[in-house]
């Protein structure tokens, strides 16, 4: 099962068509609604800004919404198989999930793999501790 974080627009069309697209190849995808509420912010960069600002300073919060993803990805698909994924915010909440197996937003759970694509590298909140990954991690970044 995979999870599906969005960029800092907010859960957009792209991000659930992802998760979409993963679930016709036989996957549980849920798309993680990072904002709540269904808010987008279409291109205004002040929402932007500061509802992901509340994204990566909250963690009582973020750590809340990601759970319960994951909780319910892990009701549909083997504990040790869950995944995410994630664009620019939703990748640094993706490389969270690397950073602190079993605990904060991944309280219960250990997953299996991350993908990062344009994520931020810098921890939201503590950086990983020593020797404690256990997840495999993929990261994409690009020079412009």
């Amino acid at each position: 099962g995979a999870l599906v974080f969005p960029q800092w627009q907010g859960l957009t069309h792209y991000e659930k068509w992802r998760a979409e697209e993963l679930a016709a190849m036989g996957y549980h995808a849920i798309a993680v609604d990072l904002y709540g509420n269904g808010m987008v912010c279409d291109g205004d960069f002040t929402c932007a800004s500061t509802n992901a600002g509340k994204v990566r300073t909250d963690h009582t919060r973020t750590n809340g919404i990601v759970n319960e993803a994951l909780k319910a990805l892990a009701g549909m698909a083997p504990k040790e198989k869950l995944v995410a994924m994630g664009y620019c915010l939703g990748g640094t909440v993706a490389l969270e999930l690397a950073r602190h197996p079993n605990k904060g937003a991944s309280a219960g759970y250990t997953v299996a793999a991350v993908s990062s694509f344009h994520g931020g590298l810098a921890p939201m909140d503590q950086p990983a501790a020593e020797a404690s990954l256990a997840t495999d991690v993929q990261v994409h970044h690009a020079e412009l």
